[in-house]
């Protein structure tokens, strides 16, 4: 086990984007910084336990952290920032139960990568390949598709550190009062050590993409969502073309098999850098610089294994906001989103995505217990996201939407208990698990509200 860093700890508010002076950590859009007093990275559960126990015993604090893959400071570790990126690997695969145990550093892209040995899959990836599964089952980390729920619900038992130092393994066939809590937790229950997920045989996914106009995308929205098992649409702002993905399942061997594209260039991480460098310096340049995208944008079918088909590598660093609505909701908020973007003169040079959500049965989902749509805006980190995350957040909180865990947002514990209506029981679970706060930082702190 590795330890970094001097003996000082405090709690400051991390939710700032204000360099800090020897700072050791910032999350991977950097829209939040910590300086923790001290950085660990256990190689072992015993590891974990005997960090969470010494924390316990002393009133320090520990904050988990996989691949920093948020957009906000809910992994920012003023004190003890545990780096849980050693305890990778899959641990054990059982064909004949169809379950698969990893360890929770393992990301998205690794866990699907060795499950692929094998010639099976995990029944849905979350679209970040680089998250950790440790962070993605946290924050209810989700893929794409109307018939698929977030990773969290694919978790079949959960290995923990508890507040306590206290090990504890809790599963959808015990403890049923704890684990709708802890399968979407924010890292406030216990660090995760090991998780089971169910897995099913490989598949391969076939993909079709298709340009139509905004006003078709609105105006048959559910169709579109619903005549696929997977839907995602990318559309940029300042124009009225949306580019729709929809993918078919396959059983048989896993296979990339692309089909030549009807249109041969893509902007790609040079071209996204070059549009983005372009929009920030001339502002009024940024619907042309969005159409010229469209226009190279490549469109076609495609027969993939999941991990290239569903999980969308970031070719540009940027930060999101991501709101959730019953799908039926949607195609209205996609409108007004329109309308606000350009009402307000909003400079946005970076495609929103839009997917679909299965419900689920996590207390702190934002589909709980329904399918739902989800409109991500996305920033640049080269480029200030206030006035954009600030007019699109006002128009998502008046529509009736709830923020994406892992993504900005501004709601605070106290609007948290009115929307979320299990938001009591999570906090019973909290205080079984965290009675000391063990686990609590400044963000933590303003959505969950203190112990």
């Amino acid at each position: 086990m590795h330890w970094l860093g001097a003996d000082r700890a405090d709690d400051e508010e991390a939710d700032s984007v204000t360099n800090a002076p020897g700072e050791l950590w910032a999350n991977w859009p950097r829209t939040a910084r910590a300086n923790p007093s001290s950085i660990v990275a256990p190689r072992t559960a015993a590891e974990v336990q005997q960090v969470v126990a010494e924390a316990y015993r002393t009133g320090r604090h520990v904050r988990p952290v996989g691949s920093s893959h948020t957009s906000n400071a809910l992994a920012a570790a003023p004190d003890i920032l545990l780096d849980t990126r050693g305890l990778r690997g899959m641990n054990w695969i059982d064909l004949d139960r169809r379950q698969a145990s990893f360890g929770a550093g393992t990301t998205i892209a690794e866990a699907g990568a060795l499950l692929e040995t094998y010639g099976w899959q995990l029944e849905n990836i979350p679209n970040n390949p680089a998250v950790t599964l440790g962070g993605a089952v946290s924050t209810g980390s989700h893929g794409t598709g109307a018939r698929f729920a977030s990773l969290s619900s694919q978790l079949l038992s959960a290995t923990l550190v508890a507040g306590t130092g206290e090990v504890v393994t809790i599963s959808d066939s015990q403890d049923l009062e704890l684990w709708p809590s802890v399968k979407l937790s924010l890292g406030a229950l216990g660090i995760f050590t090991e998780l089971v997920f169910r897995i099913v045989p490989g598949y391969r996914i076939r993909t079709s993409e298709e340009q139509v106009r905004m006003t078709e995308l609105v105006d048959e929205f559910t169709v579109l969502a619903s005549g696929a098992d997977h839907f995602a649409a990318s559309w940029r702002p300042h124009t009225d073309e949306v580019f729709v993905t929809q993918g078919f399942r396959e059983s048989g061997e896993i296979a990339d098999e692309p089909t030549p594209s009807r249109r041969s260039a893509s902007f790609g991480a040079l071209g996204e850098m070059l549009a983005i460098g372009l929009s920030k310096s001339l502002p009024l340049l940024t619907p042309a610089v969005n159409k010229l995208a469209n226009r190279v944008h490549p469109v076609g079918e495609a027969t993939l294994g999941p991990l290239r088909a569903l999980a969308e590598p970031a070719p540009v660093r940027f930060a999101s906001l991501e709101y959730a609505f019953p799908i039926a909701e949607t195609p209205e908020v996609l409108r007004a989103l329109d309308e606000t973007i350009e009402r307000e003169h909003l400079n946005l040079p970076y495609a929103v995505r839009i997917s679909t959500t299965a419900g689920d049965d996590a207390y702190l989902s934002n589909a709980y217990g329904k399918t739902v749509g989800n409109i991500t805006v996305r920033v640049p980190s080269t480029i200030d996201a206030r006035p954009i995350f600030r007019a699109t957040e006002d128009l998502f909180l008046r529509l009736g939407g709830l923020p994406h865990w892992g993504a900005f947002h501004t709601v605070r514990a106290e609007e948290f208990k009115h929307v979320l209506m299990r938001f009591g029981d999570f906090h019973t679970a909290r205080e079984r698990l965290d009675p000391a706060g063990v686990f609590d930082n400044a963000h933590l702190r303003r959505v969950l509200g203190g112990h």
